[in-house]
C-alpha cells in the first residue's frame, strides 16, 4: 500500500471513529484531522470536502463488488451483493446517504452505474450485432442507473431492512433476460424478440413486468434516427425540420390537422396530472391525443453564415440566466422580465464569485454562484482570444431573466437585444440559457438575432425546445443549472471541459446547416 493510500484510509478510520460520537453533519475537517494527527492541508491535499473522503470509502468498499463482473446478467448479482456490504455497515451508510447536496455519494453510486452499465450495453450489443448508437447507449445507461441507484436509495429509505434484499434475491430468475430487455430498448432487435423473451419469465413475476413491457414497447420508438453532418472534420447532429421555411404556409401537420391552433374542449372533472400521464401514454403507444394548449407553429429562417475567420471574429455573450453584478444594480427581476441589461467585463479574465449573483427563480443556481463561467464562459474565451483564436471578446455581456417570460414578450426582448448587439460591431454570440420557460426565451432572442444576419449558437441542455422554436445551431451544455460547468469535476478539469465545449460551439458557429434543418453539437459527437 502506498503512502497516500496509508494516508487516505487513516483518515478514513477517523471519520468512522467520529461518526461513532456525533452525526456526520456535525463533523468537520477539522475533526478529522486532529483525530489523524494530520494538518487540514494534509487532508486537502488527498480530497476536497468530507464528501469526497465519503465518496473514497464507498468506492474502495463497493465498487469492487459492484464490478465484479464484466455482463449485463452479472450486474445483478454485484447489486445483490452491494446491499449485503450496506446492510452490515448500515449504521454508517444511512448516515451518509443522506445528504444530497453536491458531491453526494448518492451521486457517486449513480454515477458508477451510469458508466458500468454503458461498458455492459455495448458489449453486449457488439456481441449479438445489435448496433447502438452513442445517444441510445447513454440514454438506456442512465435510464438503468436511475433503477439500480434509486433502488437502493429507497431501501436506504425505508430503513435498510434485511426483507428489502430478500424480495431482490428472490428476482434473481429474470437474471438471464436483463440483456435480452435492455438491447429490446437500444437496439434493433423487434417487438417480437421482446415479446418472447418477457413470456420466457417465470409466470410468479411476469406479472412484475407489466408496466416494464408497456414502457418497452412504448420507449423504443422514440429512439430515432438522426443525419450526422460533418464541416472541416467536425461532427454535428444535423435535424431535419418537417416544417415549411415559407412565412405564407404552414407545416404539414398542421395543413393535415387544422385544428391543431384551436382552443380543445377540457374536461376538468379529470385532474390535470391525469390528463397529462394520459397525453404521455398516447404520445408513447402512437396514438392519437390533443394538447391543451393550441400550437402555433414557428417559422423557420436561413441560417446566417459567419462572414469572417474565427481569427477575426469579434464574440459576444448573451443569457437568459439572470447573471447580475453584486447587489443587482438595476433590479433585474428573477421572473417574467421585460427588459435586460449590458454589463462590462473589459478588464477581467474571469468571472469570479464575489462580484456577481442570480435574479433568477428557474434553476438552482448554487453552482453558478460558486462559478460564475459556468453560466458565461468568460474564463475560456479569453483563453482563446489571448491565443488569437478569436479576435476578441465583446466588452460587455447581456442578461436578463427568461423564466415565465411569454412568447410574444420574449420576441420583444429579442429585437431589443439584438439591436443593441448590432450597435457593437458583433460577429457572433454566444446565448446561454437555463431552465425551460427560459431556454424559449432564449431561443427566441436567438431567433431575433439571427435575422439581423448574426449567428448564433444557443447553448441549452433542453434542445427539442430550441430546436422547436426555429434556433439554426444549437450546443448541448452540461446541464439546466450550469451549461458550462461540471461540478462533479476538479477545478483544472473543469476548466479544461469548459474549453473544450467553448471550442465546440466556435466549429459549430462557422458551420453552415443544410437547408431547413438545424445542427446541434455536444462534445459527445
Amino acid at each position: 500500500m502506498s503512502r497516500n493510500e496509508i494516508t487516505k484510509s487513516a483518515l478514513a478510520a477517523s471519520l468512522r471513529e467520529l461518526m461513532k460520537e456525533k452525526e456526520f453533519s456535525q463533523v468537520t475537517i477539522k475533526d478529522i484531522s486532529a483525530r489523524c494527527q494530520v494538518s487540514r492541508n494534509a487532508f486537502y491535499y488527498h480530497f476536497h470536502d468530507k464528501y469526497d473522503l465519503v465518496n473514497w470509502i464507498f468506492c474502495s468498499e463497493a465498487l469492487p463488488l459492484i464490478d465484479s463482473s464484466s455482463s449485463l446478467e452479472g450486474s445483478w448479482d454485484g447489486f445483490i451483493a452491494l446491499c449485503h456490504h450496506l446492510y452490515k455497515d448500515r449504521k454508517f451508510y444511512s448516515e451518509v446517504f443522506h445528504y444530497t447536496g453536491q458531491n453526494s455519494l448518492f451521486d457517486a453510486l449513480e454515477n458508477i452505474y451510469f458508466e458500468l452499465m454503458k461498458t455492459y450495453i455495448s458489449s453486449t450489443s457488439r456481441q449479438t450485432g445489435n448496433h447502438i448508437n452513442e445517444e441510445q447507449l447513454s440514454i438506456v445507461a442512465r435510464m438503468y442507473s436511475h433503477a439500480f441507484a434509486g433502488t437502493i436509495g429507497d431501501w436506504i429509505k425505508g430503513g435498510m431492512r434485511a426483507e428489502g434484499i430478500s424480495r431482490f434475491e428472490k428476482l434473481n430468475s429474470i437474471k438471464p433476460k436483463l440483456s435480452i430487455m435492455l438491447l429490446g430498448m437500444a437496439g434493433s432487435q423487434s417487438y417480437a424478440a421482446i415479446q418472447n423473451s418477457l413470456q420466457e419469465l417465470n409466470a410468479a413475476h411476469a406479472s412484475s413486468f407489466f408496466q416494464l413491457k408497456q414502457l418497452l414497447f412504448a420507449f423504443s420508438p422514440t429512439l430515432g434516427e438522426h443525419q450526422t453532418q460533418i464541416v472541416d472534420g467536425s461532427h454535428f447532429k444535423c435535424i431535419k425540420r418537417c416544417r415549411s421555411l415559407n412565412s405564407n404556409s404552414s407545416c404539414a401537420k398542421c395543413s393535415a390537422n387544422p385544428s391543431c391552433q384551436s382552443v380543445p374542449i377540457i374536461d376538468y372533472r379529470i385532474p390535470a396530472a391525469q390528463r397529462g400521464i394520459n397525453m404521455l401514454l398516447a404520445k408513447f403507444r402512437g396514438r392519437k391525443f390533443r394538447s391543451e394548449v393550441p400550437i402555433v407553429c414557428p417559422q423557420f429562417q436561413p441560417a446566417p453564415v459567419l462572414k469572417k475567420k474565427l481569427s477575426d471574429t469579434r464574440i459576444a455573450f448573451v443569457t437568459d440566466g439572470g447573471l447580475v453584478p453584486r447587489g443587482n444594480p438595476d433590479n433585474l427581476v428573477p421572473i417574467n422580465a421585460d427588459r435586460f441589461y449590458a454589463y462590462s467585463f473589459k478588464e477581467k479574465r474571469s468571472l469570479l464569485p464575489e462580484d456577481y449573483e442570480i435574479s433568477h427563480q428557474g434553476y438552482d443556481n448554487r453552482f453558478v454562484l460558486e462559478d460564475p463561467n459556468r453560466l458565461v464562459p468568460l474564463d475560456a474565451a479569453r483563453i482563446l482570444e489571448f491565443a488569437g483564436q478569436i479576435r476578441e471578446v465583446s466588452e460587455s455581456f447581456y442578461s436578463t431573466t427568461g423564466v415565465m417570460v411569454s412568447v410574444e414578450r420574449s420576441k420583444q426582448l429579442g429585437c431589443k437585444i439584438a439591436a443593441a448587439v448590432a450597435k457593437n460591431d458583433v460577429d457572433g454570440i454566444f446565448l446561454i440559457s437555463t431552465c425551460g420557460t427560459s431556454t424559449r426565451c432564449g431561443a427566441y432572442i436567438a431567433c431575433s438575432i439571427e435575422q439581423l444576419g448574426i449567428p448564433v449558437v444557443h447553448v441549452t441542455n433542453l434542445i427539442q425546445i430550441s430546436e422547436g422554436v426555429g434556433c439554426s445551431r444549437i450546443l448541448q451544455g452540461n446541464s439546466v443549472s450550469c451549461p458550462f460547468g461540471r461540478p462533479d469535476l476538479s477545478p483544472k478539469q473543469e476548466r479544461i471541459y469548459r474549453l473544450s465545449l467553448f471550442k465546440k460551439g466556435l466549429e459549430l458557429m462557422k458551420a453552415v446547416p443544410e437547408d431547413n434543418s438545424c445542427l446541434v453539437a455536444s462534445l459527445a459527437l
